[in-house]
């Protein structure tokens, strides 16, 4: 589901709400991530934009947000882990403005296609592990792309519990136990 973020002005600390209350309606978070992405502008270290992990209450997911590159525009992902296994997903582009300096409007973003302009794909694939498994294949190749993996509901940190070699792989740095459950995600 798509939401709508306010513009952060350099510099700006700020909670933000990612709502799950219409797609998750009577089921209870478990955990939460955030991840975010370079939509437009440059910015080499966009997971900077985050401070600390996201909080959850109900269903609602906040991030704290702070910094940024004045210009840039991100692209912020959140998933919410249910007790039931599920997961679902709220993403929404973030600008950061400089103090009097109109902020640009995003262009248009659809995660999963539909719509004209630039968009994201958003891509899932999900899987259950076999004893000693470490390689696992993303739903799309993720050259120039973002990718986020869990491992059991829990979200892994790229180069330490796995690895992108290139094309599609997936590549955790130990073998996972058997009927572990992964899921990988994928945004072009």
């Amino acid at each position: 589901m798509r939401v709508t973020l306010p513009t952060l002005t350099i510099g700006e600390t700020k909670n933000l709400t990612f709502p799950f209350s219409v797609e998750a309606a009577g089921k209870t978070i478990s955990s939460a991530s955030v991840a975010a992405s370079t939509y437009s502008g440059v910015d080499p270290s966009p997971s900077s934009l985050l401070s600390g992990a996201a909080t959850f209450s109900g269903l609602h997911v906040t991030p704290k947000v702070t910094g940024g590159i004045a210009g840039a525009t991100y692209l912020l992902f959140c998933t919410a882990q249910m007790t039931s296994g599920e997961a679902f997903i709220c993403y929404g582009p973030l600008t950061i403005s400089a103090p009097g300096v109109a902020a640009p409007t995003p262009a248009p973003v659809s995660p999963g296609g539909g719509g004209g302009g630039t968009g994201v794909q958003a891509y899932t694939a999900n899987y259950i592990s076999g004893a000693g498994q470490t390689t696992f294949t993303a739903p799309h190749a993720y050259a120039g792309g973002t990718v986020m993996v869990s491992l059991n509901g829990v979200e892994q940190e790229p180069t330490i519990d796995y690895t992108l070699p290139g094309g599609t792989s997936v590549v955790f740095t130990s073998g996972l136990l058997i009927n572990d459950e992964v899921s990988i995600f994928v945004w072009v």
